[in-house]
């Protein structure tokens, strides 16, 4: 991994034991949020993340190498029944889970705080380019840190603080 002036990762290299070689590039914006990433997988996808208020509210990845893998998505933190964001408080990203980034290879070093900041509050809605729709549900503990997530897909993730 090489990093940045900033202290957070700009670029890595991942080798299989098979010698298969992938690369990644990591950009974060004057906030120290990650706004950008390439990776060589699936032709050189680029990801790109928008911010408002400390927030994803978008996602979209195009392929360098293959106009028709492209992807997008909404980011939601209220609804109808949820009028107030929940408050990141644990400043956990589940990039892959919520945001649809793929980057699942890069968890640990996102825990070990080298992929930038955490958002500010918690998603509760994935909102695809062909209107498919994922809901996350939190739970939290009596001092508001998230000790679940459950998505529409039916997975779960646990934390434990």
């Amino acid at each position: 991994m090489g990093i940045n002036e900033q202290g957070f990762v700009r670029h890595c290299t991942q080798t299989y034991d098979n010698g298969d070689t992938y690369l990644r590039n990591f950009v974060c914006n004057d906030k120290v949020l990650l706004n950008y990433m390439k990776r060589s997988e699936g032709g050189n996808e680029v990801t790109k993340m928008t911010y408002s208020e400390g927030n994803i509210i978008h996602t979209e990845m195009v392929s360098e190498d293959d106009s028709t893998n492209t992807y997008a998505c909404d980011i939601k933190y209220t609804s109808d029944e949820i009028t107030t964001p929940i408050e990141n408080k644990g400043c956990i990203m589940l990039f892959d889970e919520t945001f649809s980034i793929d980057m699942d290879e890069m968890k640990y070093a996102y825990y070990a705080g080298l992929l930038g900041k955490a958002t500010k509050d918690l998603p509760i809605e994935c909102i695809s380019g062909d209107l498919d729709s994922d809901v996350f549900e939190w739970a939290l503990d009596g001092n508001g840190y998230h000790v679940r997530c459950f998505t529409g897909y039916g997975s779960e993730t646990t934390f434990d603080w």
